[in-house]
């Protein structure tokens, strides 16, 4: 299990800085493929079908909070920097790429089902795991 990052909040709940972060700190998001790098006052953002086309953006949040206004083509080099960031975050995280054929919504079912279910489950696999041989014993038998 990866231990969770980021910062103390202390001092801006009292009011003793104006933000937590600097403006070279990194926080990095990924979350079934959709992938996020906030930087400063930036935000490197991708999301993938069907929410979205695969490509990353680039929005100033601070300006843009509603993030309609793509800067990747006027900041190519922060857009870079980011990218590279974002890829030392997939890096020391273990962020594995979405295998073919992943589903987020079979997934989600699965892990519902095995969240409610698990331990009944797991009992009939079990069960007829053990009642297998009893059966092939009695339909296999010779007949008197």
């Amino acid at each position: 299990m990866l231990p969770i990052t980021g910062k103390d909040l202390s001092p801006i709940l009292r009011g003793e800085v104006e933000g937590v972060y600097e403006e070279t700190d990194t926080v990095g998001y990924e979350l079934t493929g959709h992938s996020a790098l906030f930087r400063g006052n930036y935000k490197l953002v991708r999301n993938l079908q069907p929410l979205g086309d695969g490509e990353w953006r680039l929005y100033n949040i601070v300006r843009d909070p509603g993030e309609v206004e793509d800067l990747k083509a006027e900041m190519p080099d922060r857009l870079q920097t980011m990218l590279v960031d974002y890829a030392l975050f997939e890096e020391e995280n273990g962020v594995e790429p979405i295998p073919p054929g992943y589903s987020r919504t079979r997934q989600l079912v699965i892990n519902m089902l095995r969240e409610q279910n698990g331990a009944a489950i797991l009992i009939a696999l079990l069960t007829m795991v053990l009642l297998i041989p009893f059966v092939v014993y009695v339909r296999t038998r010779p007949k008197s």
